[in-house]
């Protein structure tokens, strides 16, 4: 019986024989309904929309990330321009990767492709830090398969398996399920908004627990227990993920950009920034 919605084939997005490809696109009207015979992941990396699929439609936003297997069907709802990063391959290909790169990491029916479809079938929202480093890791990616340099097909899987790897390890955190509700919470909220504007400068724990009228002890409980990150923590994780726009979207010096993200001194930022994505400042920059 014929699908009622269109399929997307593969044939026509790989290419030289190579079953994956990694490309950016920026959804402006949304999209139908469709299926592909092909799986797909991917990263929401600026906007807002709404992804689709027979099971209902979920908020995506910057950090969204998700997987859509062979055979799935999903579509995107918005009437503003969103941009993602699609990396899609091959059922032929997830084998070979699968069996050559990631078998020790996902054995037997834990397959990286079925915790995939596991975890990230409904959008899972990756707090700043680890939106920064996954998309870090996509981007070398993208570099390497772009690139087109010999042996590139092997380096692109590698690269992959990387990701994969280290997608799992954040999906193993609680934290990352955390965030996901922590919105819910009015006080959160208020918390959250107050360290969006106030992150430049010094933000002291009884400054945040008062907002909430908690006192500080208590107040760390809370926010602890309610995202699964320190107070500190995720001040420090909002000022890189911070810093890391300023150093896509300006041309402003590393050592302003430290200074207005709240870093008085560049060496300590430099060192914090490459802790947490993996990459000194101008390495970023230079990816972008």
């Amino acid at each position: 019986m014929k699908s009622k919605y269109t399929l997307l084939k593969g044939l026509n997005h790989f290419y030289n024989g190579f079953e994956f490809n990694i490309f950016k696109n920026a959804e402006s009207k949304g999209t139908n309904l469709h299926t592909h015979d092909f799986n797909e992941l991917v990263f929401t990396i600026e906007g807002h929309a709404f992804h689709k699929t027979l099971k209902g439609k979920k908020s995506i936003k910057r950090g969204s990330i998700f997987f859509i297997p062979d055979g799935g069907v999903h579509g995107y709802e918005t009437d503003k321009e969103i941009g993602i990063y699609n990396i899609i391959f091959s059922v032929k290909l997830e084998r070979e990767i699968q069996k050559n790169y990631l078998e020790k990491v996902f054995p037997g029916k834990k397959s990286f492709v079925n915790v995939l479809n596991e975890k990230l079938s409904m959008p899972v929202h990756l707090p700043p830090a680890e939106t920064v480093f996954i998309e870090s890791l996509i981007k070398k990616i993208c570099v390497e398969h772009d690139g087109k340099k010999r042996g590139y097909e092997t380096v692109t899987k590698t690269y992959f398996a990387e990701l994969i790897i280290n997608l799992a390890r954040h999906l193993e955190k609680e934290s990352d399920i955390k965030m996901s509700y922590m919105e819910n919470d009015e006080r959160i909220k208020r918390i959250l908004v107050h360290i969006e504007k106030r992150y430049s400068g010094k933000i002291t724990l009884k400054e945040l627990a008062d907002k909430v009228n908690l006192v500080p002890a208590y107040f760390s409980f809370f926010f602890k227990k309610t995202t699964g990150y320190g107070v500190f923590e995720y001040i420090t994780e909002f000022r890189i993920y911070k810093a890391c726009f300023l150093l896509k979207n300006t041309d402003k010096h590393i050592l302003e950009v430290a200074y207005e993200t709240g870093y008085n001194s560049v060496s300590l930022f430099n060192r914090i920034f490459k802790r947490i994505t993996g990459l000194s400042p101008r390495d970023y920059r230079r990816l972008q």
